[in-house]
C-alpha cells in the first residue's frame, strides 16, 4: 500500500488477506486483517482498531492465537490467523 499509494484490504491485484498470506506459506483456517493510515505509532493504530467495532472483534477473536504487525509509510497492517483447526 506504501509504495503505491492507496488504502484497501483488497491488493490491487483483486487478492485478500487470505490471498496474500496463502501465498506467503501460511496454511490457515482463520484469517482476518486490520488496516489503518497515518498513526504516529503502534499504540495510536491498536487505538483507533479498539475504537472500531470490527477491528475490535478481530482483535479480541478466540479464533486468532497468531498476529504480525508492520508498518511503513505511514501506513499500519496487523494480520491475525490460526492454523490447523
Amino acid at each position: 500500500m506504501s509504495a503505491k499509494t492507496y488504502f484497501s484490504h483488497t491488493g490491487q491485484d483483486g487478492s485478500s488477506a487470505g490471498d496474500r498470506v496463502k501465498r506467503q506459506g501460511y496454511g490457515y483456517c482463520f484469517v482476518a486483517e486490520n488496516i489503518a493510515q497515518g498513526q504516529k505509532g503502534a499504540l495510536q493504530a491498536l487505538a483507533g482498531w479498539q475504537k472500531s467495532p470490527g477491528h475490535r472483534k478481530n482483535l479480541l477473536t478466540a479464533n486468532a492465537i497468531h498476529f504480525g504487525m508492520a508498518e511503513k509509510g505511514g501506513y499500519w497492517v496487523m494480520v491475525l490467523g490460526k492454523t490447523g483447526c
